[in-house]
This record gives C-alpha cells, structure tokens and sequence, in this order.
C-alpha cells in the first residue's frame, strides 16, 4: 500500500488500488512455483563429479551426457535426495528416454524425417505432416538435435532454400556483388557508387535514394550497366511496416476527395494517405521556391553514370540538327555600363546536355538593384488557439481560417434568448450560436466542449451537428426527434433569436437517427456514449416501455415521464413548452455518490423530475445549479449528471446490445395481446390406431374411443383386422369385369355416371 493511501478509508481508494480479495493467491511465490535446482552450500566439485559419474547412464539411453532433459532430472533428483549422490545415481540409472520426455524416433520415421527436410527446410509443419506418427513437438526437438549429426550437415548444410546458399548461388551466377555485408535486407551503397549501379523502384520508379533495399522475388542483372531492380527508402518503409505498396499520391486524394470517400479512407492506409500529403506540399513549395541546377547535382549525375554513357551524351551534342534545338553555352549579355545606377537583367540559359532528364531548361532572371526588395505579404496561417504542440494533438475544436480586419459577428447576442436545452439564462460566455439554424446552447448543455477557447469562440462560424450533417451526411437529414413529437418549425424566427422560437438541440442516436438532448437526459434507460452525450443509447427500450402511454399535454406517444406529485404522464419539451410546469433535480441523500451541492455540506444524488402545472415541488432545483464532485471543480448539475450518472462508455459491447435484444424481447411479449387457443384434441382407435374419422365412439370397458369403421365391424360380427389374399392365387384367376357390367371386350359401361355401388349390384 502506497503511503499516500495507507490513512485513507477504503471507499475512498482509487479505483485501480484496491483491497486484497478473500483467497487470492499471490503469483510468483512457493504456492505456485516449483523449485528445479538450489546450489549447495558446500559444493567442492561434488556437483560435477556426480554428473561425470551419470555419463554411462546417459549413454546408454543413446543421448550425449549435455542433453538438458537428462541434466535437469538428474540435479532435481540430487537436490530431493538432500545432495546425496550415491542415493541419486540408484534413481538416475532408472530413466529412460520416455521418462525424460526424449524424442524417439524409427529408422523409418527418420528416413521419412529427413525426404522431408530435403523438400521443406526448415518448415516443420508440412515434415510434422509427412513424419505423421510424431507430434508436433517431438519433431521440433528431434530436428534440433538432428541437424548438429552427419546426416543434419549433409542435408541442410546444402539446402537450396537456406539464405545463405541462395545469396551465394545468385552472386556466383548472377557476377554481381551489392549486397551489404551487415544488412541481408538492402544493398551496400559504397558498393552502388563504386560500380555507377542504376537502380529503380519497384513501386514509385524514382531513380534516385539514399538507401536501396532488396525486393523479394527477383533477381539481379548479369552486369552492372543494366538497371537493378529494388526498393527506395520511401517504399521499403510503406512495405516493410505497414505491408502497404506505394501509390501515386494525386491518385490517392482523388479517391479521397470523390464521393463517399469516407469509404476509401477506411481502406488507404492512413501511412499512405500521409506520404501522399507530404509529397503533394513538398511539390507545391518547390514549384513556389524552385532550386537551382547547382554544379554539386552535375557532378552527382555525372559519377552516376558509366563512361560509355558520357561518351554516348558528348557523342550525341555534337549533332548539327539537335544544335538548334539545344544551346550549349551560357551565353551572358553585358550591356555598356551607365553613368548612373539602374536595375538591369540577366539571362542564364542552362545548357540542354545538363539539365536533368526529364525536365525543361530553365530561362532565370536575376534583377540586380542596389534597393532592398519588397516584402510580399505572407498568406494567414490557420489560427490556433492552443500552443503549437498540443494543437497536433487536441481534435476538440475545428483549425478555422480567419480573415485579416474583418472578425464574425454572431447573428445575435449571446442574451437574447435562453438556452435551447436547459431554456435558462446566464453564463452567456458560455453561449454558443449556430450560424445556419440558430441554435443558441450552453457549451456543459450541448456536451464536453473545451472550456478554455470559449473566450475567443466569437471568432469562429460554429455549427451545430445536425447542420454539419448538413454539409456531409452521414446519419439521416431527417431531423425529428424520436423520443416526442415536438419540432420548431419557425426557422427564420430561430435564425434572428426570437424569444418564442427555440431550434432543436439534437443529438444522435446509435441507429442513426436524433433526438432532444434534455428528452435523453430525463429519459432514465437513455445512455451518452461519450463526454459529448453522442451517441444516445437505448431509445428502443424506452419506446418499449411506453407502449399504450400518451401524453396527457399533446395526446401522442414516446418518451413519457409522470407528474412527480400526480403521476401525469408527459414529454419533457411539453413541460418546457408549457407555462406553469417544472423540470428540474430533485436532491436524494446517496452517501456512495460524493456529490455536493453549493453551500450544502452533505452527500447528494440528482435525479431528474417533471412537475404538471397544477402542482409544485419546493425541492426542485434547477438544471444550471453549480456543484461539486469530490476532487473536480465546481460545474454546472446538468454536466455533472450527463458525465457522471448518465456516460456509459462501455454501452457499445456486445453484452449490452444483448441484454437490450433480451429485454426487448421480453417488452415485446407483454405488450403483445395474446388470444386463447383451443386445445387441439387428438383421437386414436383403439384397434386399428386410425387417427381419422367421421365420428368417434366410447369403448364399453375401456377409457379408449373406436373408429367408425371399426364400430360397424364390430356391430356386424366382422373381423377388425383385414385379411390380406394369397398373390399368387390371384395370378391364377381370370379377370372379370361382369360386376362393372363388362362381358365381353366390345362391352360399354352402361352410364358414364355409374356408382361403385352399382357396379357392385
């Protein structure tokens, strides 16, 4: 126990230092670790005689005497006979190779181990495979010690797959050598520049790198004035990390910028997406302050290249045709010298032949004057409100671009009207105005805004979230509450603050729909899953809940709380829309809840109540009254509420959407009406098992029912069970078709619609 905490009561501990639990067991002592092998005291070379002295056991089990099975049972067993050696040589001489848990392995299983070994190497998985009668294990210790036998060198020492066989088969074959001695992944750069190598990226194709690494899968040119295939440090970092292969970066903000590129986003890697902004700002500042072809990037591109490629540039300059086209020379104006000093031009014209491949010559400039050049008004950078080092780090407020001279002005004053969620005044340094709809909230109402830049908010265009959803939806526009039927319609009144018209604080649900903030709040099954009361939980199970109610103001259905005093059921914006009503907290002594109220010195839990306007509650405290949790600072009841009673940052789990699927279920099945069935009655014959009838009779003596057919058998003294004739005396009778009135072939049936009984007749 730290001695900060050791004076403290245990309620009062942090939550990650708490009491030892009844029965817990303390890990890393003797209770749950075994001693293998303790030294003695006197020693004296008494250990090592006694292992010398195991030698011929060891060795008659097949195994060299450094086996460390054997090594470690035979000092566990010195040190449990208290270091006795005679008594633990009686013991050592009993294990055999099962009891040291040594690999045993059939000529045939090594012949088969080994075929193995030829084809795969050193990936045991396929030999555990193809040896199929020894667990995996035992292939794993049997290979190790295999490997340092006769047969281990002449078969792996010569594997085709081993590195270091495959490095030297592609240097002696390929009769080249860039490999670096220290690193087997990249190549050696003395090397590069000491052979004028050429190499090129796989990915991005640059020519040019610092440090070139090896590319899996290929192999290298037969001479060094080839190009060498291989990876820049920019890809081989992508590809060595993060296993991601290089794009062109315009690419990558094109599929960023397009249509739904919140799903392309998902899908860059997000390393990616930074290189690729990187070069893009790199491109632009070089194109605003281009470098000079200085005489250090000739002499590099000259020492790249052979000397058969500098006679092949030489050769190719002294073309009469390509001398018209290309300028040679610098040539450099000098005009006469005037008396007095004035600014004059100079043309620099690079030669063809030494400007880089692949880019224009450059006409330069230079203006010579004995004035000092003008200072270029520099372009506003993106204000900050934070320092410059927590500002890469804090999301909490949007990088805003201000103008110079001209500052926003709100649409109306931070006083005009109360706020939309608590409609309360005060604080108006804490008000914040939406500039597309209106909405004027207090910064602790509308959720966990960083308290410190509100001074300079006035600055800033703020939106609300359903207006930012505006501008890229991602959750529906249909901005309605859920959770009760009120919405302002008077727009353009809520735009230039009216007093009667208050825009609706929305917040979003976990379904992608929204509701009131203050209909969350009073709502006791609705959760915030964040410090900013988004998204809102549990909305559903209220639904459920109130199935059946409405509400006693407006006459409709949703999220219902009744009258503390009459037990009315209402919405909480119908109280707020109604004159004479009460929202509010009502204070319950909770001595676990460390929550004090201003100039109240005991401990106090808030729960949120409606009064009708037929009643009253003294007690009622307001929405915006300042508290205090036990070591925070004072805030407003409404946000101490939110963060403390109502955040449950764990509601996204796969356990609470279960628990919400089972209560569900079982809210659906009490409101649903259920309709009594009748019972379906079963019958069966007591004779012939028959489950189908007509009409079923009583068994006289017997609690069973008869079929109809089998109580008219029974009434006329006929067999119940049907005897079945001999097929074969059937195939000896004649057919007859006198009873259905057929003598002979030519015969007709009498009437189309003769009955089987008369048929029979």
């Amino acid at each position: 126990m730290p001695k900060k905490y050791r004076d403290c009561d245990p309620d009062d501990l942090p939550k990650w230092l708490q009491p030892k639990p009844k029965g817990y067991v303390e890990r890393g002592t003797d209770a749950t670790s075994e001693l293998l092998w303790k030294q003695p005291e006197n020693d004296d070379g008494m250990v090592e005689k006694y292992l010398a002295d195991a030698k011929p056991f060891v060795e008659r089990l097949g195994m060299i005497p450094t086996t460390p099975n054997f090594i470690d049972a035979a000092l566990k067993t010195l040190m449990h006979n208290d270091y006795n050696p005679e008594k633990a040589l009686q013991e050592v001489s009993k294990f055999t190779r099962d009891s040291l848990k040594e690999p045993t392995f059939t000529p045939e299983e090594i012949k088969r181990f080994e075929e193995s070994v030829k084809i795969n190497g050193s990936e045991l998985f396929p030999v555990f495979k193809d040896v199929k009668t020894q667990s995996s294990a035992m292939i794993v210790r049997f290979y190790y010690l295999w490997k340092k036998t006769k047969n281990g060198h002449l078969i792996w020492d010569n594997y085709a797959g081993r590195p270091k066989n495959r490095l030297t088969k592609l240097a002696k074959a390929d009769g080249v050598d860039v490999n670096d001695p220290v690193d087997d992944s990249s190549y050696s750069t003395e090397k590069i520049e000491r052979n004028n190598v050429t190499f090129e990226c796989k990915h991005c194709h640059t020519r040019t790198s610092k440090k070139w690494y090896k590319l899996s899968g290929t192999t290298l040119p037969e001479s060094y004035e080839q190009v060498f295939p291989g990876l820049c440090l920019r890809c081989a970092r992508l590809w060595r990390e993060y296993g991601v292969e290089w794009e062109d970066p315009y690419e990558i903000m094109r599929k960023q910028s397009q249509r739904g590129g919140n799903g392309w986003k998902r899908k860059i890697e997000f390393e990616l997406y930074e290189d690729a902004r990187k070069i893009i700002k790199a491109r632009d500042e070089y194109q605003l302050r281009p470098r000079k072809y200085t005489d250090c990037d000739k002499k590099s591109d000259t020492s790249r290249r052979s000397k058969s490629k500098i006679k092949e540039d030489i050769d190719s300059s002294e073309d009469p045709f390509e001398d018209k086209l290309k300028k040679k020379s610098i040539k450099v104006k000098k005009p006469p010298r005037p008396e007095s000093v004035q600014k004059q031009s100079l043309t620099i014209t690079l030669p063809y032949s030494e400007v880089r491949k692949g880019e224009e010559p450059l006409n330069l400039k230079k203006r010579a004057s004995e004035e000092p050049p003008e200072r270029k008004n520099k372009k506003l950078k993106p204000a900050s409100l934070e320092s410059r080092y927590e500002s890469k780090f804090d999301i909490s407020l949007p990088k805003f671009q201000l103008r110079g001279e001209k500052q926003y002005k709100p649409p109306f004053a931070n006083d005009t009207r109360p706020c939309c969620v608590c409609r309360e005044y005060g604080m108006a340094q804490e008000i914040l105005i939406c500039t597309s709809c209106g909405l004027n909230v207090h910064a602790s109402c509308y959720g966990d805004i960083n308290m410190e830049s509100l001074t300079e908010l006035s600055s800033y265009k703020w939106l609300c979230d359903t207006c930012s959803n505006d501008l890229h939806p991602l959750y529906s526009t249909d901005y309605k509450c859920v959770l009760c039927p009120a919405k302002e319609t008077d727009t353009q009144g809520g735009k230039l603050g009216f007093s009667y018209s208050y825009p609706d604080a929305l917040k979003r649900t976990v379904s992608g729909n929204w509701c009131h903030i203050i209909c969350a709040i009073f709502d006791p099954f609705c959760e915030f899953g964040s410090s900013s009361l988004q998204p809102v939980f549990g909305t559903e199970l209220s639904l459920l809940r109130n199935t059946g109610k409405k509400c006693t103001i407006c006459g409709y259905g949703g999220s219902l709380l009744d009258c503390k005093v009459c037990q009315k059921p209402m919405h909480v914006t119908c109280c707020l829309d109604t004159e004479g009503c009460a929202v509010g907290f009502e204070l319950i002594p909770d001595r676990t809840f460390n929550f004090k109220l201003k100039d109240v010195n005991r401990s106090l839990r808030p729960v949120p109540q409606i009064v009708c306007c037929g009643h009253s509650l003294p007690d009622l405290v307001p929405l915006r009254a300042l508290g205090k949790m036990k070591g925070k600072k004072e805030q407003p009841l409404i946000k101490l509420y939110c963060t403390e009673l109502k955040q449950n940052k764990s509601a996204a789990t796969g356990e609470y959407w279960h628990r919400l699927y089972e209560e569900s279920l079982k809210l659906i099945g009490r409101n649903t009406p259920r309709v009594d069935l009748p019972v379906p009655v079963t019958h069966e014959c007591l004779h012939c098992h028959n489950t189908r009838s007509l009409r079923w009779y009583e068994e006289a003596g017997s609690q069973g029912e008869v079929c109809h057919q089998c109580y008219v058998r029974k009434k006329n003294d006929e067999s119940l069970i049907d005897v079945l004739p001999d097929i074969q005396s059937l195939n000896r009778v004649a057919l007859n078709a006198t009873k259905f009135g057929l003598i002979g072939l030519d015969d007709k049936l009498k009437d189309s619609r003769m009955s089987i009984k008369d048929m029979l007749s």
